[in-house]
């Protein structure tokens, strides 16, 4: 993560400043998750993911505002820092607010779905608000005490630069033509999602399935073997035998374990599990 933002930033010490960014807003929200009497567990550790995405987009949003009162307006650090982040502190809050506001619900569901997210839920919400707190203080203190604009560069962000201000030119053309032809864009927009509509949610062939939870490969399954009605125990056995043959020839079996008779079903019956 932190390599992704050198290579945009081109700024070592720009770098540091999300980086510093990211292991405050985590270590508090373990804290959170401490008093709330969560674990670490796949919930938890995939909110914890996503919040980190969170984390940096705030960070940067502060860092490049901050960043440019220094290169456009040539005002000193800690003014730069606090002007700059007096300007998208109303816009930093709002996110916030936004991003509890869809992921706080999921605190409230019941059954087995509310069991499963509540702890996501709370963990990704507790992870935004800190993440503000931490955008509207730690970044902007860093910014006054680390960031420094340079003059000269050397010849890997010149590299960087020439690539990113190609691809700045072609996206400027995309939207100048997107920006001549509003009325087609829109057009196309719902064009687009009333096709996505039908395709994923009406038509039968391909719409999406829906599950709870996405079936797991555990790597384990049952055979179930059945004789005739009144086979003796011997005569089970000769069949489960040759059922294990054909499971040991088998690709990618590890092993396996029948039971014949007794818990399984009579003497008639049998069950093989194979890992």
């Amino acid at each position: 993560m932190v390599l992704i933002i050198f290579v945009f930033l081109r700024n070592v010490r720009a770098t540091i400043i999300p980086g510093l960014a990211i292991p405050a807003s985590i270590v508090a929200t373990f804290a959170i998750m401490y008093f709330l009497g969560f674990s670490i567990n796949n919930f938890t550790l995939l909110a914890l993911t996503i919040a980190i995405g969170i984390v940096v987009d705030d960070a940067i949003i502060v860092l490049e505002n901050a960043f440019r009162h220094q290169e456009e307006l040539h005002e000193q650090p800690e003014e730069a820092a606090v002007r700059g982040t007096n300007e998208i502190a109303f816009a930093v809050i709002a996110t916030t607010i936004a991003l509890v506001a869809v992921f706080s619900p999921l605190a409230f569901l019941t059954g087995t779905a509310g069991r499963l997210l509540s702890e996501f839920g709370i963990a990704v919400a507790g992870a935004v608000v800190i993440s503000g707190f931490v955008a509207l203080t730690l970044t902007p203190m860093l910014c006054a005490k680390i960031l420094r604009m340079q003059h000269q560069h050397g010849k890997v962000f010149q590299l960087f630069e020439r690539g990113f201000n190609a691809l700045s030119e072609r996206y400027a053309q995309l939207l100048r033509r997107a920006v001549d032809h509003r009325v087609a864009v829109l057009l196309g927009t719902l064009a687009v999602v009333a096709v996505s509509v039908f395709a994923f949610l009406i038509f039968p062939p391909t719409r999406l399935q829906k599950e709870l939870i996405p079936e797991d490969d555990r790597g384990f399954f049952l055979v179930v073997v059945r004789g005739p009605e009144g086979a003796s125990l011997p005569y089970t056995d000769s069949y489960v035998r040759q059922v294990e043959q054909i499971i040991g020839r088998t690709p990618d079996v590890n092993g396996y374990f029948t039971i014949v008779g007794g818990f399984a079903g009579g003497v008639n019956s049998a069950f093989i599990g194979v890992i």
